[in-house]
């Protein structure tokens, strides 16, 4: 990936530019940048990133919200260029500008700590400026796995495929790891119960809450849930995570919360692992209306 170089406040950022020919929006963009019209530059590196999936276009849109000072949509960008491409000069930015620090813990082959050099395992924590979280990679030095990201443009579904030595991400909360990935996931081992169920809820959902389609003329609604796999198996702290930001669903929330809680609380786990140790792990569970 070749870069263009600018100086941006007190100190060198580096700005993407793809030699290979692209669309016009990213190349206008470059233009609208070099000119000093940012937010120009902004609208037209949306449009690029709307159209086809370009990783620069984050970059350089990132780059263009810090010039304008909007601190949080730069750090928005260089996360996903760093997360979805594994843009290495993103996350160096991000670390830079977007973390009130960056801590590396180093660990020995039995995962004792140990120190720099003697090491085959170690973590990265980053405390995060604008959500207040502090969240971790867990990283092998002398192995490599497949990473799968995905995101989507007006051209579709695209799945990215990098390889690197990260084998569990986590936040930690109250000093205990939560994990968002592991190499060894929690795996649902009544399967084909909740399948065989699927129907019959879904015809729940939708007459208790019909009434609720046909008032928003919606055709359907999905509503997301987060909630935590203990090392035991068990599920708790059932998170409501978000809606449609248009729609006013307060007056259902409380029952959407019950009902989630039923549906998700029938699911039975084995726990995830990390290093053959079970631990606490996100799960998701989107309640479909329809």
């Amino acid at each position: 990936m070749n870069k263009y170089l600018f100086t941006v406040l007190s100190f060198l950022l580096l700005f993407n530019y793809s030699g290979i020919c692209q669309v016009d929006y990213f190349m206008q963009g470059n233009n609208y940048f070099q000119n000093g019209d940012y937010k120009t530059a902004d609208s037209l590196f949306t449009l690029d990133i709307r159209k086809k999936s370009n990783p620069d276009s984050y970059y350089n849109r990132g780059i263009s919200r810090l010039y304008m000072k909007d601190t949080l949509g730069f750090c928005n960008d260089m996360e996903n260029a760093g997360k979805v491409f594994s843009d290495t000069e993103a996350v160096h930015m991000y670390d830079k500008l977007c973390c009130n620090y960056v801590d590396t813990v180093f660990f020995d082959k039995k995962y004792l700590e140990t120190n720099r050099g003697q090491h085959r395992f170690f973590d990265v924590i980053k405390s995060i400026k604008y959500s207040q979280k502090i969240r971790g990679e867990s990283h092998n030095i002398h192995e490599i796995y497949t990473k799968l990201t995905s995101d989507f443009s007006s051209d579709g579904f695209h799945l990215n495929e990098f390889k690197t030595g990260i084998f569990a991400t986590f936040e930690i909360i109250d000093d205990e790891k939560i994990y968002i990935h592991t190499i060894d996931p929690p795996k649902l081992l009544n399967y084909e119960e909740i399948r065989t169920k699927s129907e019959s809820v879904t015809q729940y959902l939708k007459t208790k809450y019909k009434w609720f389609l046909d008032k928003n003329n919606l055709t359907q609604l999905s509503v997301y849930y987060r909630y935590i796999i203990k090392p035991t198996g068990e599920i708790s702290d059932i998170t409501f995570i978000s809606v449609r930001t248009d729609l006013e669903f307060s007056e259902i929330k409380d029952d959407l919360q019950k009902d989630a809680e039923s549906i998700i609380l029938k699911q039975k786990y084995k726990p995830g692992l990390v290093r053959e140790k079970k631990v606490s792990v996100y799960g998701n569970y989107t309640l479909s209306i329809k």
